[in-house]
């Protein structure tokens, strides 16, 4: 049957066997001490007869010589002491007739017993009738006293046979007794044999059928843990042998896995390394050979400072050991140093893996995006003297231009959009630089000490024009408090946040400000109640050169640096700013800045 070769029943086996034998045992012993205490009763019981014989011929002589004394002396004392004794002697008897109920042999002498006690207290009452009544004679005495020791002669001797009958049935239990006990004990000394002999065969059992196949098993997980050969599989449909299977198949699977993930570490075009704790190469891919001419065995051993360039060389080994120390991770970037000695711009990612003990890096080829940096640079520096200066003097000259005398209005026109295309180009010019400068490493806040009101007026008076063009209003729930921070580009924020509000609104509508002190933080917003955002432009909305129309198509009016601004300002400050807004509910643009650098 299947439901045998499953280990529920193996382990039914090694619980039920002891069990039942338990039981057994148990059901042995109990038995053997039922009979013991049987036996105990029974010597209990014949000692009681043979006591109450002794107490009730006690008794008998006590009132045989009370009924001799009363018949010498007849008075009243006398009489009551009679009567009392008398009166017990029948309790006495039930007494006796009680105890030995239990045994036939016992019984058969307590009613002979009983047949002579009844004869002789028989005439015990009729002596004591003529005594008290007639009184008697010597002659007549002595007849009357011979008869009641013939009675009482009698009487003593059924008792005695009770009382030796009680004593052979306790000789008797007593041998009963000992045999029980010389049986009890040899329960015992079978009983725990036989204990020790199952349990050896149960565990042998559960040895040979579990214990054996469990080793295998995890004899199985140390090869595979050393990346040596699987055993063979276990034979069986058990639990054991359907885990063992699945542990073949979960190992190939690692197998495979592993060769896959060599495989694309091997194929990978970035130099994937391994460095133990002192900076010493343990294992390098092949994209070393391609990108750094140096082949992997070849840096197998050596430090990683001796591949970097000199003056970097200070630089990585404080990573390494920094990354070494804190058990975490870390990124750097340093030039490497190929075999023809020219230097090669990279970026260090390193982890430390407590498991290995090692620090795995990936290293990636830098020269690209630094030389993109070289012309992003160039690039900014153009704008800078290249456009952002002729379009100054452009537009003096347009301005003055336009407040020439003569000038036609078609011309008037003409230069008109000439001075709007300038502002557009020039002020796309200046945002350019603006997240530029921002963006860059050596950015940081000029932070002075500044009002939340004057930040809210300055912005205000800032777009008081686009606010009367379309006749907005404002509402403002403001609590005037002082912080520090850059004042002047925090105010470029609030100016971006309205004029964007403005932009989305419609005319003769309002918009909200509110600006809280909220524990260590300012918390500034603002409300419109325009069209709204998509939810899956949240956060596309703060990149650069992204807008977007009605909430849900993406435009290609303005610039798209506002938000990009103001994100890296308020970021700058080591502050938040999100949009909360659903289509159709206006949006909610927010942002929180430290009260305190």
């Amino acid at each position: 049957m299947k439901f045998k070769n499953n280990i529920a029943y193996r382990g039914l086996v090694l619980v039920a066997v002891p069990l039942l034998f338990e039981i057994l045992f148990v059901g042995v012993l109990f038995y053997f001490l039922w009979s013991s205490d049987l036996q105990t009763r029974k010597v209990e019981r014949a000692k009681a007869v043979g006591e109450q014989c002794l107490f009730l011929v006690k008794s008998l002589y006590e009132t045989m010589n009370r009924i001799i004394g009363l018949a010498l002396e007849r008075s009243d004392e006398a009489e009551s002491k009679y009567v009392q004794i008398v009166k017990q002697i029948p309790l006495q008897m039930n007494a006796l007739k009680d105890l030995t109920k239990s045994s036939q042999k016992q019984a058969a002498s307590a009613q002979k017993l009983e047949f002579e006690f009844n004869r002789t207290m028989g005439n015990l009452h009729s002596l004591h009738e003529v005594v008290v009544k007639q009184g008697l004679d010597t002659i007549e005495y002595l007849r009357w006293v011979q008869k009641v020791r013939s009675l009482f002669s009698r009487l003593i001797s059924a008792l005695e046979s009770l009382a030796e009958t009680a004593s052979q049935d306790a000789e008797i239990a007593r041998q009963q007794q000992l045999e029980v006990r010389m049986y009890l004990l040899e329960a015992l000394a079978a009983g725990l044999t036989m204990n020790v002999v199952i349990s050896i065969l149960l565990a042998n059992y559960f040895s040979r059928s579990i214990t054996s196949r469990l080793s295998l098993l995890q004899d199985n997980t140390k090869r595979l843990a050393i990346n040596l050969p699987l055993s063979e599989k276990l034979s069986g449909t058990d639990e054991i042998a359907m885990l063992d299977r699945e542990f073949h198949r979960m190992a190939q699977a690692l197998s495979e896995a592993i060769r896959k993930e060599r495989a694309v570490i091997e194929q990978a075009r970035e130099v994937i390394c391994s460095v133990d704790d002192s900076g010493r190469f343990t294992a390098v891919n092949a994209a070393a050979e391609s990108c750094w001419t140096r082949r992997p065995e070849d840096l197998i051993g050596r430090r990683v400072v001796d591949v970097i360039s000199e003056d970097e060389k200070a630089g990585i080994s404080k990573a390494i050991s920094s990354v070494v120390n804190t058990k975490s991770e870390s990124s750097i970037e340093t030039k490497v140093l190929r075999s023809d000695q020219s230097e090669l711009d990279v970026l260090w990612s390193m982890k430390w893996s407590n498991s290995e003990n090692s620090l795995f890096c990936v290293v990636v080829d830098n020269s690209e995006r630094k030389e993109l940096e070289r012309v992003k640079q160039s690039f900014m520096r153009m704008v800078a003297h290249d456009l952002r200066s002729p379009l100054t003097s452009m537009q003096g000259t347009l301005h003055v231009l336009a407040c020439s005398d003569g000038l036609s209005a078609e011309d008037l026109s003409k230069i008109e959009r000439m001075q709007r295309v300038s502002e557009r180009l020039l002020q796309l010019v200046n945002d350019l630089l603006e997240i530029e400068a921002l963006s860059s490493k050596g950015a940081h806040p000029r932070y002075v000490n500044a009002s939340s009101g004057i930040l809210v007026d300055q912005a205000l008076a800032s777009i008081e024009a686009l606010l009367q063009e379309k006749r907005i209003t404002v509402r403002q729930d403001v609590d005037v408090f002082d912080l520090e921070l850059d004042s002047d580009r925090v105010v470029q924020v609030m100016i971006n946040l309205l004029s964007n509000a403005v932009r989305f609104s419609d005319p003769d509508s309002a918009i909200e400000l509110s600006v809280k002190k909220r524990g260590a933080y300012a918390h500034f917003s603002v409300v419109d109640f325009g069209k709204g955002i998509a939810a899956q432009y949240h956060k596309e909305i703060f990149e650069p050169f992204k807008q977007v129309q009605d909430g849900q198509q993406l435009q290609k009016q303005g610039s798209g640096l506002g938000l990009a601004i103001a994100r890296a300002i308020v970021e700058s400050h080591n502050g938040e700013i999100g949009l909360e807004s659903k289509p159709g509910h206006g949006c909610c643009f927010w942002f929180t800045i430290p009260i305190s650098p």
